[in-house]
């Protein structure tokens, strides 16, 4: 019956799925500035982030969430005020010199926690 609508969203949702979105950008920033070890302990971490979007999804916490607006508010602001920290600690980070930018190639910086949190965070 609805063969033909059914397949365009099913279309639409796999090239959506397979298409590079932010968490790709982020592994691929730290394997390249930090090293593969600290790619893989990120795309672990953005594994993790999905497992949780997965959980409250298969434990019903959307449908309790979108039935109660107070709870829905109470995570759109905490949201909001993330991004608007994470704009502020853009807005206030100082620009790399070109003589530090030949030496981040060569050191990892991060810890693999930190590399995990990044990438969770990212998901999250």
């Amino acid at each position: 019956m609805y063969w033909m609508e059914f397949m365009t969203v099913a279309l639409v949702h796999l090239l959506a799925v397979a298409s590079p979105g932010p968490d790709f950008a982020v592994v691929v920033r730290e394997s390249v500035t930090q090293g593969r070890r600290v790619g893989s302990w990120t795309a672990l971490g953005v594994g993790c982030g999905i497992f949780v979007h997965v959980a409250y999804s298969l434990l019903g916490i959307g449908l309790i969430v979108s039935q109660s607006i107070v709870l829905f508010n109470l995570f759109k602001w905490l949201a909001a005020g993330y991004l608007l920290y994470l704009g502020w600690r853009a807005l206030r980070a100082r620009p790399m010199s070109l003589d530090t930018a030949d030496e981040v190639g060569t050191t990892s910086d991060r810890s693999p926690w930190q590399a995990f949190v990044v990438g969770f965070v990212t998901n999250g």
